[in-house]
């Protein structure tokens, strides 16, 4: 199946309910680094995303995202996710506790992913360890 990029106003309407108990592909991966959980949290919930998410095997960079609704990194905020080869996804900002966690959902994957997958979940999780933070990133698929 060949997935054509789509329209540079593409809409993707609203994201799908949640499933947690059906959620699949759950991966976790965790670090230590150097700095303390507020900050190191608010660096991560507010990078740019192209600055993070180069290519991967076949998966294409990002190359920035644009606001649909809210404001970014608010609960609630919505944006798009554009990558390299002009294919989209979008993601909110479904939970945010300032200096411990956050939890996304990203959907309306416009390339093959979309065939696999009718969403993500991610959340990031921080906690002091001597040295800095413990910082933990679980991801599942739907």
């Amino acid at each position: 199946c060949v997935h054509h990029p789509p329209p540079a106003n593409h809409q993707f309407g609203t994201p799908p309910t949640r499933a947690v108990a059906q959620e699949t592909l759950a991966q976790t991966r965790s670090a230590t680094i150097g700095a303390p959980p507020e900050d190191l949290l608010a660096w991560v919930v507010e990078v740019p995303l192209e600055d993070v998410f180069g290519f991967y095997r076949s998966i294409a960079s990002v190359t920035g995202s644009e606001p649909l609704a809210g404001r970014w990194p608010d609960e609630g905020a919505q944006r798009r996710v554009l990558l390299a080869d002009g294919h989209q996804a979008a993601e909110v900002l479904l939970e945010r506790q300032i200096g411990s966690s956050f939890t996304y959902q990203v959907w309306g994957f416009t390339n093959a992913a979309g065939d696999l997958a009718s969403y993500a979940i991610g959340r990031f999780e921080v906690a002091p360890e001597q040295g800095g933070s413990r910082l933990t990133w679980t991801y599942a698929f739907r």
